[in-house]
């Protein structure tokens, strides 16, 4: 309950149009966990997050030594939910259904990958559909996304207003004026009536899942021998825009570029409000939460090795040809509060 409170701290400072004296690297000294939104402090928050969202992990090693390493840090770690978060590559399930409690059973497995340490290769064998059953969203995270520099409570309110089938926290990078992505319509926007995004694109970094969703692109990619032989040997390139083309267009036609790829993302009177009953069943693609930032620190471990970057090479060239993949970012639809009365 702490935390929930912490995640409003902020918002008399929107509510006063103060944004400009928010961010998100001095707040309580460190990262974005208190940063608030207007969602956030719009919305009732009876419903507390870090306690209702169920999460489990798949911590994957990359050595056997760091295996054991994760097992002693995990071994003296306590059970509560928001105390989760890893220096390493991460899936996550999120439960909606489970009732909420203030602290659960977190199943927590460590798989040493040593011997095929190619992130995507590990992604589709172990998140599996027996491995995903019950879960309502997978949410695969680098070991340089900050998990613990997110605010859970605004971010999941979003998640469950919009309802993305992909969707990401935009990104902000470890220190002042650096971005965290090479894609400006993927990373933190200072204007805080712009609260997020459909694009083309919704990048490798922390990508969260519809399960179905996932589970629909895997099939896909296990379906193309030429797909999987490319991820095989750390091919990348592309497979983060086949899925948006997969939630948005089913694989059909050709994927659209961003509409608004010349435009700096900025507050604009003919874009579409978030709150404007618009919302479908069937949810909407990819959408990136410009308020939610979470860091990410862009070590770059793995490098590029000549392998991996013909694999990407590959995986594009097909992607393109045969399914219409773009290969380029943009903008589909900005969500603004432009007409929006905040109901604090």
């Amino acid at each position: 309950y702490n935390l929930l409170a912490k995640s409003t701290t902020y918002c008399d400072l929107l509510k006063d149009g103060d944004e400009k004296g928010l961010s998100q690297h001095d707040k309580d000294g460190y990262g974005s966990a208190s940063f608030p939104n207007h969602i956030l402090c719009s919305y009732s928050q009876a419903e507390n997050n870090f306690l209702s969202v169920q999460a489990d992990f798949m911590l994957f090693a990359l050595s056997p030594e760091i295996g054991l390493q994760l097992k002693n840090h995990v071994s003296t770690m306590t059970n509560e939910t928001h105390h989760l978060g890893f220096n390493a590559t991460t899936t996550l399930g999120y439960n909606a259904t489970t009732a909420p409690r203030p602290t659960h059973q977190v199943d927590v497995n460590i798989v040493d990958v040593s011997a095929q340490p190619k992130k995507l290769w590990n992604w589709l064998k172990y998140a599996s559909e027996e491995r995903l059953r019950g879960y309502d969203y997978v949410w695969f995270i680098d070991g340089d996304i900050r998990l613990t520099s997110l605010n859970w409570q605004a971010f999941f309110t979003q998640i469950r207003i919009m309802r993305p089938k992909i969707s990401q926290a935009a990104t902000i990078g470890h220190s002042f004026g650096s971005a965290g992505s090479t894609f400006k319509t993927l990373i933190h926007q200072a204007d805080a009536r712009i609260i997020a995004a459909e694009t083309p694109i919704i990048e490798l970094g922390a990508p969260l899942f519809q399960v179905d969703i996932w589970l629909k692109y895997r099939d896909f990619i296990n379906s193309h021998p030429e797909l999987v032989d490319s991820i095989a040997i750390g091919g990348e390139n592309c497979f983060d825009m086949g899925w948006c083309h997969m939630a948005k267009n089913n694989m059909n036609g050709t994927q659209i570029r961003g509409k608004l790829w010349d435009y700096e993302i900025a507050y604009r009177n003919d874009s579409v409000t978030l709150l404007d009953g618009t919302n479908s069943s069937n949810g909407r693609s990819c959408i990136v939460f410009y308020q939610t930032p979470i860091f990410h620190d862009s070590k770059q471990s793995l490098g590029m090795d000549p392998n991996r970057r013909d694999g990407g090479i590959r995986m594009c060239d097909f992607l393109r040809g045969k399914y219409g993949i773009s290969g380029k970012g943009g903008l589909h639809k900005v969500y603004e509060l432009f007409n929006y009365v905040p109901k604090y």
